[in-house]
């Protein structure tokens, strides 16, 4: 995913899609162009929700073991 995409995923839900319409959208992402080092970001970066993160305490636990476990396996990982 590039971060034009990511954008423009964020602000498809019902809140933002309120304030922002996809025609704003589209013309914010084409008027600031590509940022390659950003694509990369979003290509390689672990994306978690807002919602992912107001669980309880155990959840956290699960999503930081996980976290762990791919940093430590990130050099494997990167071969598929």
């Amino acid at each position: 995913m590039d971060w034009a995409d990511y954008v423009r995923k964020t602000y498809e839900g019902r809140a933002a899609s309120r304030v922002y319409s996809r025609k704003a959208m589209d013309d914010y992402v084409e008027r600031v162009g590509t940022f390659p080092s950003m694509n990369r970001l979003c290509s390689e970066a672990l994306w978690l929700s807002q919602t992912m993160m107001i669980g309880p305490r155990s959840n956290m636990d699960i999503i930081a073991e996980a976290t762990r476990r791919i940093h430590k396996n990130a050099a494997e990982i990167a071969k598929l």
